[in-house]
């Protein structure tokens, strides 16, 4: 697998921390409308800026990063099928939504690694 650069590590990094915070917010019960609008559209600035970056310093690689946590503007809908999945396989139990969509969002995430690995190959 390719490796980044640091520069693509804070990016990582702080793409990571936005999730962090996001599950943080939910878990206190903060997490209100507009702070889910504010930490999606950060997390999609840094997901554009970590993708012009890796343009320009890694031109001859492919993307390193295809998706990433808070940009979920190609696979929201993939990642919001499967999560829903998770909640009635569980038997429709409530109080369970993050942790179906971060099991989603992993699951959602591996496969597209995989198919970028494979299409490396």
């Amino acid at each position: 697998m390719l490796k980044g650069c640091k520069e693509c590590d804070l990016y990582e990094k702080r793409q990571q921390a936005l999730r962090d915070l996001r599950l943080h917010l939910w878990r206190r019960g903060e997490l209100t409308e507009n702070a889910a609008e504010n930490l999606t559209y950060e997390g999609r600035r840094i997901s554009a800026d970590l993708q012009q970056h890796q343009a320009s310093a890694h031109p001859a690689q492919p993307f390193l990063v295809t998706y990433r946590g808070n940009d979920l503007s190609g696979a929201e809908e993939e990642i919001r099928r499967r999560a829903y999945e998770l909640y009635k396989e569980r038997g429709r139990q409530p109080g369970h939504d993050v942790d179906d969509w971060l099991r989603a969002e992993a699951e959602i995430t591996a496969a597209a690694t995989k198919k970028t690995s494979a299409a490396r190959s």
